[in-house]
């Protein structure tokens, strides 16, 4: 099993010292595996540039942060405070790209978004590099940081996802359908965690949708920000659509209260995530956050203990316990003595060392009732690192401080429930909800988990899953602070603005229209159209003193055998016989105005199969301008037994 590292580095070191990036090799990747260090570092080898309008720029700040390999307690590099000038510097490159950007067809954004992933994929061997030796993962750990960040890119290369809405017809004429607009200059706050994945949970989609982005990576590992920068620019991102700042707390205010930037993005601590969403909110603008994460595995005393175990130790140790959806806290239902020593033992089989080790399984981190404490760890030809081990503290309780206070590392804790039900209560007491999972084999016990406990993500035998990014990554309670989530169809709806457009194309005015409708001279009260409407009736409504309905005259090719309806009381099956015969309309079929009602005549063609009756050009008028008078008398059938038929039969 490998598992990753976590960084906390000491307080920055008076010297500079740029680490070799030569790594032992491992494995055979379908990737690039070229470790040459990206361009940028070439040029700014002591002290990392901002990315702005398109061009990495040297910070004239005089301040600096140090960024420390935790592994060795060297300084890798520099990253300067910016200035305030070169943020609004950064803001209006923003800006003005959006002018233009918003208006580029969405499969151009698209396109590059494609090379974008291709560019990704042949440099993931040097991101990964980066971040082992910024932040200290493993290397297995940091390839899976990019790859994740990966799948946002890929999705954002789906066509349908800004997709709008479309309804014809809604009212007589009038046509309703929605589109989504981008919202302009939007920004991203990113953590120490996961410094490729997160930045491309957030600025692929921004970008695709038609907004410019400012990002801020975390002061201690920026590497892979800036090239994945200059990796967007080289796949043919425009100057300005995507700008990079570094700095810390003024930096953040400065995006908070800039009224140019309406959507900011923020993942990070828990204390930290509130104060961006209150600012940002009371700024007016769009805000996500995802802080803080506790998160719980109820073990069911039915549940597969190998399976179960390794899923927990991966969890709870890999990254060092620093994801935001690795398990924190194991409920063990009925009691965990039978799973302790198996927990340890898995968790003592684990490697410390550096992340660039080949074999090392925990990296770099800080570190009730003990049972297995990784602190004072000595990695040797690393011993100035700062290592922590794994640990495991058992009989803890929810009114203890470790319990109830958000902290990241490689520690597990264990608590112990009666119930399924008692275990559901411990997890909906806690005040975050990022996820939780459950181990069982009865689905009875899944289901009611699934449906009672609450938590955005629910894994059922799997450790709390981070979803594939076409879904979105949910949370409730305290661990989101936003109504939109990132990434997926939440992602496109955050970065958007919905637009409604209603629109009618009929002319109105069909007193002063041309149209192509010639006048309804024979309809009974109307001389043309104009007087239809001034009786207050719809265009397609013909009625006259037979009051016959709209819906008599539909088909422009003929008048169907149910359309003959009038205050006579003739009916459609009046007229026909089993012969089935067809009545092609003559003029003077039906003169419905007769104060007597129409009587047939015997001495008109009879057939025993069939009755056709040409129509004559005057015979009707619709809307292609044929006038219809019905009179009576004009035709005449036969019954069944060859007889004309009399008046009775039609009436």
């Amino acid at each position: 099993m490998r598992l990753c590292a976590y960084h906390a580095p000491p307080p920055a070191l008076k010297t500079l010292k740029t680490l070799s990036h030569e790594k032992p090799t491992e494995g055979n990747l379908q990737s690039s595996t070229s470790n040459a260090e990206p361009s940028w570092r070439r040029s700014y080898p002591s002290r990392v540039p901002n990315f702005i309008g398109g061009k990495f720029v040297e910070s004239q700040s005089l301040t600096s942060i140090d960024v420390i390999n935790p592994a060795t307690q060297e300084v890798v590099f520099q990253v300067p405070v910016t200035t305030n000038e070169e943020f609004k510097a950064a803001v209006f490159a923003s800006k003005r790209a959006f002018l233009s950007w918003r208006d580029t067809p969405l499969l151009a954004r698209q396109r590059v978004m494609f090379r974008f992933r291709e560019l990704i994929q042949r440099n993931i061997e040097k991101i990964a590099l980066s971040i082992t030796t910024e932040q200290g993962k493993t290397l297995k750990d940091a390839r899976h940081d990019v790859v994740c960040g990966l799948e946002a890119v890929e999705d954002a290369c789906a066509t349908s996802l800004p997709m709008g809405k479309y309804l014809p017809n809604v009212l007589d004429g009038t046509d309703t359908y929605i589109i989504r607009e981008p919202l302009g200059v939007c920004a991203g706050i990113c953590p120490l965690n996961f410094p490729a994945l997160v930045p491309l949970w957030m600025f692929p989609i921004a970008v695709t949708c038609g907004n410019t982005f400012i990002l801020k990576p975390s002061e201690r590992d920026t590497a892979a920000c800036l090239t994945l920068a200059e990796l967007a620019m080289e796949a043919g991102l425009p100057n300005g659509v995507l700008n990079v700042i570094h700095g810390a707390n003024d930096i953040i205010n400065a995006i908070l209260d800039n009224d140019e930037i309406k959507a900011v993005s923020f993942v990070g601590p828990d204390t930290a995530g509130m104060y961006v969403n209150a600012r940002a909110l009371a700024n007016g603008k769009r805000v996500q956050t995802n802080a803080g994460a506790r998160n719980h595995a109820v073990v069911m005393p039915d549940a597969s203990m190998d399976a179960t175990l390794d899923a927990l130790v991966g969890s709870g140790f890999s990254a060092a316990g620093q994801r935001c959806t690795a398990i924190n806290i194991i409920i063990f239902v009925g009691g965990s003595k039978s799973w302790e020593d198996k927990l340890v033992s898995r968790a003592k089989a684990l490697k410390v060392s550096a992340g660039i080790e080949p074999d090392v399984d925990i990296g770099v981190d800080s570190g009730a009732r003990l049972i297995l404490d990784g602190r004072q760890i000595t990695v040797p030809n690393y011993e100035l690192g700062n290592f922590i081990g794994p640990t495991i503290l058992c009989d803890v309780t929810n009114s203890m401080g470790c319990y109830k206070e958000e902290f990241i590392g490689p520690v597990l804790l264990c608590m112990q429930a009666d119930s399924l039900d008692e275990a559901i209560s411990i997890v909906n007491r806690n005040k975050y909800g990022i996820g939780a999972s459950i181990f069982t084999t009865s689905g009875i016990a899944a289901r009611k988990f699934q449906d009672e406990v609450e938590a955005g993500q629910v894994g059922i035998n799997v450790p709390v899953p981070a979803p594939l990014q076409f879904f979105s990554l949910t949370g409730s309670k305290a661990s989101i602070s936003a109504d939109l989530n990132f990434y997926g169809k939440s992602g496109v709806h955050f970065y958007t603005q919905i637009k409604t457009v209603t629109q009618q194309w009929s002319n109105l005015d069909y007193s002063d229209a041309t149209s192509s409708i010639p006048p309804l001279s024979n309809v009974p009260g109307s001389s043309d159209i104009a007087d239809i409407y001034s009786q207050g009736l719809q265009s397609n409504d013909y009625q006259g003193i037979d009051e016959m309905q709209s819906n008599d005259y539909e088909n422009m090719d003929g008048i169907q055998l149910n359309d003959l309806q009038c205050r006579d009381g003739m009916q459609s099956n009046d007229l026909g016989s089993m012969d089935r015969v067809s009545l092609d309309l003559q003029r003077n079929v039906f003169r419905s105005n007769d104060a007597d009602a129409p009587t047939l005549q015997p001495n008109y063609p009879q057939s025993s199969n069939r009755v056709s009756m040409p129509l004559q050009y005057e015979d009707f008028q619709s809307r292609s301008g044929v006038s219809l008078t019905l009179h009576s008398n004009d035709f005449s059938s036969t019954d069944e037994e060859g007889q004309p038929m009399s008046k009775s039969h039609a009436i």
